[in-house]
């Protein structure tokens, strides 16, 4: 998929609200996904990701199977990742699938990723409120990637609700809390997610391919050894401070900040 083939009203509606607001694009999903998939497709897909590294898959059981970066295990939806990820401008995206079996959902939270909710099959209702509500401290460590945050719930003074049906595709805005409910036995809906690049990111990849320039950097240090006297521990650790010193000094001069920035505008600018 390429700009090109995306139909131009959908493509005009996902920029308008990029970073923005959600909006709800009705029978869109052709345009990002191609073919409808079935219950009996999630079933297969479920076996076939069984064991793949990086999938990993959520259950309750009778209500509700979510498999995290299920594209890892899928060569099509992962095609279809790496499309929208090139029309997004970010580096990489995946897709996550989320099956109901009872009216249910995986709760309210909110993710720091762009993210496009496809329906495919069933009926699933979903609440939104912006992230007006949450806390400075709390974005930044969702930001961060800290343990145990991301749950939060809807603010009913502020709630978007949309009805999503097979075709529909919703867009949910970076850190907008969220909340969908399968209003049918069973709903199939695919998620793809587009990550937050931070420039805490974009800087320490600059940074890292900056020092592996660096010959000094590529020695052994001294092992810390039970046996090593008091004298050589401290030699050993003066040595690292030294090195350390002319690493951040050596980061200071132009060559590198240029090669920061080429490799800067390679991953993440270009």
């Amino acid at each position: 998929m390429t700009m090109d083939s995306v139909d131009v009203t959908v493509s005009e509606k996902l920029a308008g609200a990029w970073r923005q607001h959600p909006v709800l694009l009705r029978g869109a999903a052709q345009h990002l996904l191609g073919s409808q998939r079935s219950y009996e497709w999630f079933d297969e897909l479920l076996a076939r990701t069984a064991g793949v590294p990086g999938v990993d898959v959520h259950r309750r059981d009778g209500e509700v199977t979510f498999i995290e970066q299920a594209s890892l295990g899928d060569g099509e939806l992962a095609a279809r990742a790496a499309a929208v990820a090139r029309i997004a401008g970010v580096p990489s995206a995946w897709c996550d699938v989320i099956r109901t079996y009872v009216k249910s959902g995986i709760g309210s939270h909110f993710d720091h990723s762009d993210n496009l909710v496809i329906q495919q099959q069933g009926v699933k209702s979903w609440r939104l409120s912006p992230p007006d509500s949450l806390s400075k401290d709390t974005v930044v460590a969702r930001y961060r990637g800290d343990e145990g945050v991301g749950g939060a719930e809807i603010d009913p003074s502020t709630v978007i609700e949309y009805d999503l049906e097979p075709g529909d595709v919703m867009y949910i805005p970076l850190m907008w809390i969220h909340e969908g409910v399968g209003q049918t036995d069973d709903s199939l809906s695919i998620s793809i997610v587009c990550p937050v690049v931070t420039a805490y990111t974009a800087v320490m990849a600059g940074v890292a391919a900056a020092l592996r320039q660096i010959d000094a950097l590529h020695r052994p240090l001294e092992p810390m050894a039970s046996w090593m006297e008091d004298g050589a521990r401290e030699r050993a650790e003066q040595r690292l401070a030294l090195v350390t010193g002319k690493v951040l000094e050596k980061l200071t001069e132009s060559s590198s900040q240029e090669y920061m920035a080429q490799v800067q505008r390679r991953r993440y600018l270009s």
